[in-house]
């Protein structure tokens, strides 16, 4: 058990933290960063067009108004552009940054009260995985220096047992991360096979014409039927 717990809790675990980082800071998404932007430019320029035609009534209305005022209006007019150029690339450098972290953090406060703020962006997308990849480098230059032994550190002979045992629970989680990485896409792959040939043989079946056989047969029972049906009404009566 305990070269169990020095493999997995050393290598295993460390490098699982540093994957899920990676996977939620910057791949796993519901829409790519290209469409992301798209809305946002959309939105910007609809906001910049609103806000136009609102400087442009002002800008007719004031006509008559003094130079000075209008030199205060330029320039107020000249400030609110200018922050809402600086708004629209914070906002694009933003989600840049982090346009799947963030995802999955507004996920999480949907779902609860008290939801993380944007430190939870920097944590999982920069601070944790430097750190986690550090340790693991630590932990992989300290086994190559000095591996791993149950023998105690006076023994001076290898320890084969704890390496084998240890390079196979290594290879074990590789394999179970390939499979759950490629069985979900297999199984989807199969669904939708499934489904088309489903729809194919429907729409086969439609499309076909029936047989003389078919129509004699299905008129021979619906005459059945209806001599049944009349049977029962003429018991009733």
């Amino acid at each position: 058990m305990d070269i169990v717990d020095h493999w997995l809790s050393d290598f295993c675990l460390v490098f699982s933290a540093v994957l899920e980082c990676i996977l939620i800071g910057y791949l796993i998404s519901s829409e790519s960063l290209r469409t992301k932007l798209k809305r946002l430019f959309n939105k910007n320029s609809y906001q910049e067009r609103v806000l136009d035609e609102e400087d442009e009534e002002d800008i007719g209305e004031t006509v008559v108004s003094p130079i000075s005022n209008n030199e205060e209006e330029s320039n107020n007019r000249r400030r609110s552009g200018m922050k809402r150029k600086i708004r629209k690339l914070w906002e694009c450098i933003k989600l840049v940054a982090f346009h799947s972290v963030d995802e999955h953090r507004l996920k999480i406060k949907a779902i609860c009260q008290f939801g993380p703020s944007y430190d939870f962006n920097l944590i999982i997308k920069f601070i944790a995985p430097i750190l986690l990849t550090i340790l693991f480098i630590i932990a992989l230059i300290k086994e190559i220096t000095s591996p791993y032994s149950t023998k105690g550190k006076d023994s001076k002979e290898f320890d084969w047992l704890s390496l084998t045992i240890g390079l196979s629970i290594v290879c074990a989680y590789f394999l179970i991360l390939v499979l759950l990485f490629f069985f979900p896409n297999i199984l989807r792959k199969r669904e939708t096979k499934v489904e088309e040939s489903e729809k194919l043989d429907v729409s086969v079946v439609e499309t076909t014409p029936m047989s003389s056989d078919d129509t004699a047969l299905r008129e021979t029972k619906e005459e059945i039927e209806l001599q049944e049906v009349e049977e029962e009404s003429y018991k009733v009566n």
